[in-house]
Parts: C-alpha cells; structure tokens; sequence
C-alpha cells in the first residue's frame, strides 16, 4: 500500500523492506533448535550425517 502523505513517507521509510529480517528468524530458528537438543540430551551438531551414516552401515 503506498504512502499518501509527507509524514507517512518518513514512517514507510523507516519500515524494513519485506525479506529483510529472514536470516535473524533463521538463526532464532537454529538456536532454539540447538537449544531444545541440548535440553533433550541430544547431539546438537551434524545429527543429519550421523543418521545417514548410521542408515548406511546398517545390517542388510
């Protein structure tokens, strides 16, 4: 919605653009998700690639 007025253009100009704030909600995102891990007892890192590895030696 575009800006109708002189005051409000300070105001949308000071409004972050759309996408701006994604990597800090990522990081938010990873650090609870580590956080939660280590709560739990969990491996916070590399869980991914043990789990494949683990996939792969498995008795066939």
């Amino acid at each position: 919605m575009p800006c109708t007025c002189a005051s409000s253009l300070v105001v949308c100009a000071l409004r972050a653009a759309p996408g701006t704030h994604d990597r800090r909600v990522v990081r938010e995102w990873r650090g609870e998700r580590r956080f939660r891990a280590v709560l739990a007892g969990r491996p916070v890192r590399h869980r991914f690639r043990g789990a494949l590895g683990r996939w792969r030696r498995r008795p066939t």
